[in-house]
């Protein structure tokens, strides 16, 4: 009962628990979508932070989805210390977001993360090298429940709504979500957001 386990039981516990992560994820997409549509999504500031902490939390969290499917994660930091004001928890939200979509979409290759300040935002860049996005298609992102590998054989999960979500608390938070990507080659995602 408690002894080792055989490759066939790995096998099922493997599977277990990735429909347990992926149940768990369309629950809380559902919940946030609620929660932005009704309109009692609030913004709770956290005052002066570094943004490196943001994105070296994104890291942590996708860095196991990078090891599972052997693709690198790198992660660079801006050169001086960035100190910034916003919904922590709902930055992270977005980044974790970005970042997680860049791993399912990419089957090699790396994800990388990255930092850069401006005058006066700071724009966090998620960029691949996976499937890439065709550009009819990049106006369709950020629609609720929009996949663009839709239909019953398509090869990725997801409500279609984490996007969406993203999109809507960029905007609660000030900021934007901009996108460049080419079919085949990758996509990047920057999420910029205002230091105050």
């Amino acid at each position: 009962m408690l002894g080792p386990l055989s490759d066939q039981q790995r096998e099922v516990l493997e599977r277990m628990r990735h429909v347990t992560e992926h149940l768990t994820s369309m629950i809380e997409e559902v919940l946030a979508y609620t929660s932005l549509e009704t309109g009692v999504e609030q913004v709770r500031t956290t005052d002066d932070f570094l943004a490196a902490d943001l994105l070296f939390a994104a890291a942590s969290i996708v860095q196991p989805l990078c090891d599972r499917k052997g693709i690198a994660l790198v992660v660079q930091s801006a050169a001086k210390p960035i100190r910034m004001t916003t919904d922590i928890d709902k930055a992270r939200q977005i980044l974790v977001c970005l970042a997680t979509n860049a791993v399912k979409f990419t089957e090699h290759g790396e994800v990388r993360l990255a930092l850069l300040d401006t005058d006066s935002d700071v724009h966090f860049t998620v960029s691949d090298t996976g499937i890439g996005i065709a550009s009819p298609d990049l106006k369709r992102l950020f629609r609720p429940f929009s996949q663009l590998d839709g239909g019953l054989t398509r090869k990725h999960g997801g409500t279609g709504l984490g996007l969406y979500i993203s999109h809507k608390l960029a905007s609660l938070l000030r900021g934007r979500i901009d996108v460049e990507s080419v079919a085949g080659k990758g996509s990047t995602f920057t999420l910029k957001l205002p230091k105050d």
